[in-house]
């Protein structure tokens, strides 16, 4: 049965941050509390919850709302571990099944009305797996962009390095300005907190870090979309997985997907570096897509500043990266250059390695092949 003196520190809680002029931390808390009540006393859940609607409508001057970026957070948020994302305006290069899936989830987001009239709610939360630099920060930027809402992006290493001791209360303080507002949060590097909670390194305030992750999961409204990722899917609670309405796995790009990012990183240099496309797309096999974009910016940069011709720049870029080839693609390298471009056998031996011996008996396979 609901004790209404047992919600009496809540309240006086309430009325300290009221009376101080604290009325971030006052809709944060009142958020909270919505959260709490909603099963006990589900009544003053629903009028409490009214209550914060119609102040978060009304106030013309949320930061958020009004796309600052650089507008200051709310006291109860340290802004080193919430910011908000910029918009992106670079197209979405992924794989086919990764790409459908996030189109899925943007057309569910988008035509929530309709679900809710069958009965059905749109998925409210989504876990991103993948590899560093595969495209999962990006992608949570463009579903942002493209639903037209701020990506507040929590940075969960931070949570752990920085608040210790009372970053619990500081992750729900965060989750709950995310929620009392339209807007998509990203949970980045979500295992560096949901790890197992078998881990013998786990100590009090990581198990509750844990649980109020979980909790918040599956409490997660509607109204809000709420994303998170991970570089060591080995590392979450299983019980998490469970608790996500959509996985999503980011694969490194392959031949065709890394020739198209190449050529759309290149931006208007494109065509001054085509001819050594072939040549490129054998170095940045199994690269993930932050590697091609930082490589053609230095392209780019290079070419800017005048440092050198286009085929200076690609020497430069072998010899640097050649120590990581396998001894395969080193010669796939080395047939590529004697075919396509006028170095000597001697040339492509000091870029790549591979004897003049050996460049000769490929040409001749070559030569003789059907």
């Amino acid at each position: 049965m609901d004790d209404p003196e047992a919600r009496s520190p809540d309240f006086v809680q309430l009325a300290k941050f009221a009376l101080a002029g604290q009325s971030e931390d006052a809709r944060l808390y009142v958020a909270r509390l919505v959260r709490r009540y909603r099963t006990s006393a589900p009544s003053l859940a629903k009028e409490l919850d009214e209550l914060l609607k119609s102040a978060v409508g009304g106030r013309a001057t949320s930061p958020l709302r009004r796309g600052d970026h650089t507008a200051q957070l709310p006291s109860a948020i340290d802004s080193g571990l919430l910011r908000v994302a910029p918009k992106t305006s670079v197209p979405l290069i992924l794989d086919d099944r990764s790409r459908t899936q996030l189109e899925n989830l943007l057309d569910e987001r988008r035509q929530r009305g309709t679900l809710e009239a069958k009965g059905l709610t749109a998925s409210r939360t989504a876990l991103f797996v993948g590899l560093p630099g595969v495209g999962k920060t990006l992608s949570a930027r463009w579903i942002a962009t493209q639903l037209e809402l701020p990506l507040l992006v929590l940075d969960l290493t931070a949570v752990m390095s920085s608040l210790l001791g009372g970053s619990s209360a500081n992750l729900r303080a965060a989750l709950d300005y995310a929620k009392s507002m339209s807007s998509v949060i990203l949970l980045d590097e979500i295992d560096a907190l949901a790890k197992s909670r078998g881990d013998a390194l786990d100590i009090g305030e990581l198990k509750r870090l844990v649980t109020v992750i979980l909790q918040e999961v599956d409490e997660w409204p509607a109204s809000a979309l709420l994303l998170a990722a991970t570089n060591h899917e080995e590392l979450l609670d299983r019980a998490l997985w469970r608790r996500f309405d959509l996985v999503i796995r980011f694969e490194l790009p392959d031949a065709t997907r890394t020739a198209e990012a190449l050529r759309e990183f290149l931006g208007s240099d494109v065509t001054t570096f085509a001819r050594w496309f072939p040549t490129l797309d054998i170095l940045l096999e199994d690269r993930s897509y932050s590697d091609i974009q930082k490589i053609a910016d230095r392209l780019r940069r290079g070419l800017a500043l005048r440092r050198g011709s286009p085929q200076t720049a690609i020497e430069t870029l072998i010899l640097e990266d050649i120590a990581r080839l396998p001894a395969s693609r080193r010669a796939a390298l080395a047939s590529e250059l004697n075919e396509s471009t006028s170095f000597s056998q001697r040339e492509v031996y000091r870029l790549t390695g591979v004897s003049r011996d050996t460049q000769r008996k490929r040409a001749r396979r070559r030569v003789a092949a059907p």
